[in-house]
């Protein structure tokens, strides 16, 4: 069992004197390693050395190629240190990320890890902090590629790289379906969006194997991510619409890869927006394990907080036990459609269909019935006691606008981090990040 993980110790982010210790690394360098061979690993490592240089200054870190990691120590100043973490993380990962690197076996992604802890100067405490940072790195480490083998690895790169291209380069939409309540003439609950690639001669299909091989890869948090913002642009831009994005339980937490590194811009967009937060739904696929089910349970919590509502998709299909729903406490609790079509098809299997739904339902959730087909499916699910139907029947996904290429967006990204991270602002010291380069120094302050 891996240790209890908690928040790194804080330092009072106002005390003038404080200071941070970063801990950065490639999560993913042993498989690169393993796929691509030593020349990718340390093309994967001078990536994420460029991506920290650019992000806060050659003379401020410290490289150790041989473990593939990079120490970077700087002032807290007057910033809280989780929001200096989740900026600069922020503005690493999209660097890191903006492009696959190419090797003799084919494209892969560099995947920055972050970890920052916040001390007060003095060579042992900041010896300290890098214990402790070396030590939660390790515990926060993601699982290996559950596919270990090596050609599968590359492959599934080879399927990412080429998604999330597609989406760079503003080659992919939202099919949106909508998603009906049980009464007569009741407006759609909400519609769901879902990612449509387009071809060579413009038409748009189902890409749900890339999708897949994406989230075997530990990938899915850089796509999440942006298909919800799209989707918040959408909500801001017309108050008639309630939209629902597919996310990974992968990427159901706060923390992946850092702490408090992952979905801050999304929240900080909607935590003063009720009435857009309202209108959005994140559902969580069945199609992988949660990373962490505690950290799950406070992402989930800090999203109903913002007013978003959470969907568990797929439910019933194997990966979400009774008691993971209960602990996450989600607003709406979506039926895979294998067992409304069982219920039509096989003697006794209604009883299980109406099972499902009842436990949903006493679950505190709204209950949607997935893939309707027939008026009969329909007539079970809410004969059975089902809040809302999905499927053909009902209605079928309608192709939208193309969405916005995520190239130019990503490039306005590192402008915004990079005046938030370095702007004087009100107070000079406030945003800029210091080095502060010998023990000598730090004993110097440390004595001031």
């Amino acid at each position: 069992m891996s240790p209890a993980k908690t928040d790194p110790p804080a330092v009072a982010p106002r005390d003038p004197m404080a200071c941070l210790f970063v801990h950065i690394s490639v999560a993913n360098l042993s498989e690169i390693e393993a796929a691509f061979g030593a020349k990718a690993r340390e093309q994967a490592f001078e990536r994420l050395l460029l991506s920290v240089r650019q992000s806060i200054g050659q003379e401020r870190i410290e490289a150790h190629r041989s473990l593939g990691i990079i120490e970077v120590t700087m002032r807290l100043s007057r910033m809280p240190r989780h929001k200096r973490t989740a900026m600069l993380a922020e503005q690493i990962r999209a660097l890191a990320l903006a492009t696959p690197l190419n090797s003799d076996k084919g494209p892969f992604f560099v995947i920055p890890a972050i970890t920052a802890i916040a001390f007060l100067p003095g060579r042992s405490e900041r010896e300290i902090a890098r214990l402790k940072a070396y030590d939660y790195a390790d515990r926060q480490r993601p699982l290996a590629h559950a596919r270990t083998e090596a050609a599968s690895y590359r492959a599934d790169m080879k399927s990412a790289a080429e998604l999330l291209g597609q989406l760079a380069n503003g080659r992919a939409a939202f099919a949106h379906q909508a998603i009906a309540g049980t009464g007569q003439g009741l407006p759609p609950l909400y519609h769901e969006s879902l990612l449509r690639i387009g071809d060579d001669d413009g038409a748009f299909a189902a890409c749900e194997m890339a999708i897949l091989a994406v989230e075997r890869l530990d990938l899915s948090f850089a796509m999440d991510a942006r298909l919800a913002a799209i989707a918040v642009d959408r909500l801001e831009h017309d108050a008639t619409l309630r939209l629902g994005v597919n996310i990974s339980a992968r990427s159901s937490s706060f923390h992946r890869f850092g702490r408090h590194t992952m979905w801050n811009r999304l929240r900080d967009r909607l935590k003063d927006r009720p009435e857009v937060a309202c209108r959005l739904t994140l559902e969580i696929t069945e199609t992988a394990d949660f990373a962490s089910l505690e950290e799950a349970c406070e992402f989930v919590a800090g999203c109903r907080q913002l007013g978003v509502r959470i969907a568990l998709d797929d439910f019933g299909t194997g990966r979400r036990s009774i008691e993971q729903a209960a602990r996450l406490a989600v607003d709406i609790i979506k039926i895979d459609g294998s067992f409304v079509r069982h219920a039509a098809d096989a003697t006794g299997a209604f009883a299980t269909f109406l099972h499902l739904v009842r436990l949903g339902s006493s679950l505190g959730a709204t209950v949607i019935v997935e893939g309707i087909e027939t008026a009969q499916q329909a007539d079970m699910a809410r004969q059975a006691g089902a809040n809302g139907l999905q499927g053909y029947h009902l209605a079928r996904p309608i192709l939208g606008p193309r969405l916005p290429g995520t190239l130019q967006t990503a490039n306005i990204l590192h402008l915004d981090m990079f005046r938030a991270l370095h702007s004087s602002g009100h107070d000079a010291a406030a945003g800029r990040l210091e080095r502060i380069g010998s023990m000598t120094e730090w004993d110097n302050h440390a004595r001031d």
